[in-house]
């Protein structure tokens, strides 16, 4: 007699990957949404992809859900950040490398920019590795995985954040990024644009140029500030606290369905 509540991030097993164990995962998410008597989406986009997968579930059961996103991603003090004009101004990736992500852009970026990558995630692989020396010699820097307050010193000091992915449930470092007051530059689908607020520095499509050309634009600094002031006000919009509270609402939601 419980009642099932679920929360689905994304649908890139079903977009993305093939064989014995996409089918498992697939088998087993199926199989608990339709068994479940509300489903929570991280974002419209999931909820949409929702509906195309499983288009036997009905809208009223399934309610959209933003994730929160960590007071640690803040806008560090003078004293904390990089004197900009004393350092080379660098790019961060954050994320896997796996295909749609686009890590390609963000190397055909740096080394069309001149600029310094900094990448976070998972450690290179040695292919990987001599892809990114062969694209960009020494003008790199692999982090690995790194804690929230190192992310958000990197983000703090960085001249923006590239975020070539094609794909993504929510899009958490887009948001950590605006709220440490880092300019990013987004591929303009997916979840992306319903995340990011502002559409100008959003990419319709997987060309390198266009990417480059955005990241140009940020050289003006009337530009670059009000792209930070837009990032960090719609970065308010999402929060752990907020999170909470509307899973709480839903919860005293079906509470009080089963109580009447």
């Amino acid at each position: 007699n419980a009642i099932n509540v679920i929360t689905i991030h994304d649908f890139t097993y079903e977009k993305y990957f093939y064989g014995i164990k996409s089918k498992l995962h697939s088998l087993v998410k199926f199989c608990a949404i339709r068994n479940s008597d509300y489903i929570i989406c991280i974002s419209h986009n999931t909820k949409r992809d929702l509906l195309k997968y499983v288009p036997e579930i009905t809208p009223d059961r399934i309610k959209v859900i933003y994730n929160g996103v960590s007071p640690i991603f803040r806008v560090l003090d003078e004293k904390s950040r990089f004197n900009i004009s004393d350092v080379d101004p660098y790019l961060v990736y954050v994320g896997s490398r796996v295909e749609y992500k686009n890590f390609n852009i963000a190397l055909e970026c740096a080394s069309l920019l001149g600029m310094k990558l900094i990448i976070v995630g998972n450690k290179l692989d040695k292919k990987e590795q001599q892809k990114v020396f062969a694209k960009l010699h020494g003008n790199y820097l692999e982090k690995g995985f790194v804690c929230d307050e190192e992310l958000n010193f990197l983000y703090n000091n960085a001249f923006a954040l590239i975020y070539p992915s094609s794909y993504e449930g929510f899009g958490l470092p887009v948001i950590e990024a605006q709220r440490a007051g880092c300019p990013v530059v987004a591929m303009n689908k997916s979840s992306i644009p319903e995340i990011m607020g502002s559409m100008e520095m959003l990419v319709d499509v997987e060309d390198p140029m266009l990417y480059v050309n955005k990241i140009n634009k940020l050289k003006d600094p009337l530009v670059r500030k009000k792209i930070i002031e837009d990032g960090l006000i719609n970065s308010q919009r999402f929060s752990w606290d907020k999170m909470f509270e509307e899973y709480i609402n839903l919860y005293e939601l079906i509470q009080n369905q089963e109580i009447h």
